[in-house]
């Protein structure tokens, strides 16, 4: 595997982080203002000049101000050979090199940017952090009806058992982020009744009196008809999207520790086989944000039971899949948020030895809250638990054959925040989570919704794309492209270890680094500061990939740049303005390129970029 290495020197607009220096001389540690001077003390390589030796970087300022043969434009201190060195002439072109000082005159010496800092940041393609699964960025549909009480304002008509899945701009836009996961769920899903014999009828209140198992009254909220279910695995072959559905894990439980009744469920897998398009579904989910309850609970389920039903689940698809002759499609859950349950969980199914064909993987929901600051778009202290959350929950599948998902997200929860999760803030919260949960080994991340809510991804009324969309998309198509065809030949793309000096909260700067999955590095870049630009350069350490297609000349950088007011749901691409209109179509990413081959690229304040290093052009 050939690998590459890459520093990342940061240039951030923070006077009170410089280092100080007398005169008008700007310090940068690490840095080497003269890397084609020789090794040995001499002059006979112009324009650079060898001043002598000093025991510290410190004295070797004074050496060069004291110089009667030069002018002391700047000058370098090498560690290893303490020698001091200057230039001829005022022309600044530092390299990142560990352990050197270098300095220069900012009155004289252009470049030499006296509001700067220099942070220095590296990765590798070798240390792998995680993968980013083929599914995603998922996507999510939610049950919520518009004549609910609390929540219809939120949705109106773009639940998935009401919204219009024939819409030619709904089908254009999801099918641009396939071959992405869509999840069906939410809260009322143990609440839906699968209605095979069209009897359903919405109501009631359970088989218990002093139980009840679903967050959401009544007992049948919405009515799944066979000819609804059909237009929706309809829906997904069209698009090129993956299903997933989360079954109704509460139906005929009594108590916290009773077994459900799985005719329901039955009734659903009988008909999804028969109907040509079981292939469609990815895998299924099992019951929604009920599974930490103790024995004496008056709703949910405990932990242990939910772990005996789900394995009759997977036995359960795995029969009728087979006796059809089908591949069955394993089961994941239990998508809920108490970490002691699912401490619990996994030491049990680690005793009864699942398998990742009947049990794919975990899954957790995660909204974290986060606020804008006063100088930053969002807080990176709130941020972060994106990143320290999926590691804990990561590690609990390390010696398991499982992965964990994270199976519903957003930033806020009860349907989002108008004029929060629909604008352009939020995308600084998504760019964040789609790089630090697979850095965290979160291989998939499903985002509240595709459509609904304040949170959603296309406006239910307009159908033209929020700010969000364009993060999915962007990642979809730059970090885990699809090729159709070689599916078994394309890598999963990997996100890598990054290294850095800095801290977000004080740079307001966060870094991650991906290889794609053509091999090739991506920068995900997110300019948190609402007023300070940011010139990130980058140095290869070794050669970037060689160009595949030689009828193509130039090779170097594309980068893509997303910007607009953060209270805004309208936002631009290397400045051109997106979507505007229902069903415009989205622009092709190799015509609107910034095409680069200087180490040099600014990220611009409250924006967020993706930088492809090694493109063709």
């Amino acid at each position: 595997m050939m690998t590459f290495f890459f520093v990342i020197v940061v240039l951030v607009g923070i006077l009170d982080m410089m280092l100080p220096c007398d005169g008008e001389f700007v310090l940068y540690p690490n840095v080497n203002a003269v890397p084609q001077a020789s090794t040995s003390c001499n002059n006979n390589n112009p324009p650079f000049v060898c001043l002598g030796t000093t025991e510290t970087y410190m004295d070797c300022q004074t050496m060069c101000l004291a110089s009667n043969t030069t002018t002391c434009y700047l000058w370098t201190w090498s560690p290893t050979t303490h020698h001091c060195w200057t230039r001829a002439d005022n022309s600044w072109l530092a390299e990142s090199w560990n352990g050197y000082y270098s300095a220069c005159d900012n009155s004289t010496v252009p470049d030499c940017a006296p509001n700067a800092f220099k942070v220095q940041a590296t990765y590798n393609t070798d240390r792998l952090l995680g993968h980013m699964d083929m599914l995603s960025p998922a996507v999510t549909f939610d049950f919520w009806l518009k004549n609910d009480t609390v929540y219809g304002n939120k949705w109106e008509t773009s639940g998935i058992l009401q919204v219009d899945l024939t819409d030619s701009a709904l089908m254009y836009y999801a099918s641009e982020l396939s071959p992405s996961l869509l999840r069906i769920g939410g809260s009322p899903e143990d609440s839906i009744f699968f209605d095979a014999t069209g009897g359903c009828v919405p109501g009631g209140s359970g088989p218990s009196s002093s139980y009840y198992c679903s967050q959401v009254r009544p007992y049948i909220y919405g009515c799944l008809h066979p000819s609804r279910w059909m237009e929706i695995l309809e829906f997904v072959q069209r698009t090129g999207l993956k299903l997933t559905i989360g079954l109704n894990v509460c139906y005929g439980r009594t108590s916290p520790t009773s077994s459900m009744d799985f005719s329901n469920i039955r009734a659903l897998l009988n008909f999804t086989i028969a109907s040509g398009l079981a292939d469609q579904i990815a895998f299924f989910e099992f019951g929604n944000e009920v599974t930490h309850a103790s024995p004496t609970s008056t709703s949910g389920l405990t932990p242990l039971q939910w772990v005996s039903d789900v394995s009759g689940l997977a036995e359960l698809i795995h029969t009728m899949y087979t006796a059809a002759g089908l591949t069955p499609p394993p089961v994941a859950g239990p998508d809920d948020y108490d970490l002691n349950g699912y401490i619990e969980i996994v030491k049990t199914m680690k005793n009864m030895s699942m398998t990742p064909d009947r049990f794919l993987a975990l899954t957790y929901h995660q909204y974290p809250q986060c606020l804008p600051g006063a100088s930053l778009v969002l807080e990176p202290s709130c941020l972060e638990s994106l990143a320290s959350t999926a590691k804990a929950m990561a590690s609990l599948t390390n010696d398991t054959p499982f992965r964990m998902f994270a199976g519903e997200t957003a930033d806020h929860s009860g349907g989002g925040v108008l004029g929060v999760t629909n604008t352009f803030t939020s995308s600084f919260y998504y760019a964040y989570q789609l790089g630090a949960l697979p850095s965290n080994n979160i291989t998939l991340a499903a985002r509240q919704c595709l459509m609904g809510g304040y949170y959603e991804l296309l406006n239910k009324t307009t159908l033209i794309p929020n700010p969000d969309f364009y993060i999915a998309w962007l990642t979809r198509n730059l970090i885990n492209k699809y090729v159709p065809g070689k599916e078994n030949s394309t890598p999963l793309a990997r996100a890598i270890e990054v290294k850095v000096d800095f801290d977000v909260s004080t740079s307001g700067l966060q870094v991650f680094a991906f290889v794609n999955t053509e091999g090739v590095p991506v920068v995900m870049a997110i300019n948190l500061n609402r007023d300070k630009d940011v010139d990130l350069t980058v140095y290869h350490y070794a050669p970037p990939p060689s160009p595949p297609d030689s009828n193509r000349m130039t090779f170097g950088n594309c980068e893509y740049h997303l910007r607009g007011d953060v209270d805004s749901n309208r936002v631009t691409l290397n400045g051109n303005p997106l979507v505007t209109t229902k069903g415009e179509k989205l622009p092709q990413l190799d015509s609107i390129a910034i095409h680069s081959t200087s180490v040099i690229t600014t990220v611009q304040s409250s924006s967020i970029a993706y930088i492809v290093y090694g493109c063709l052009w």
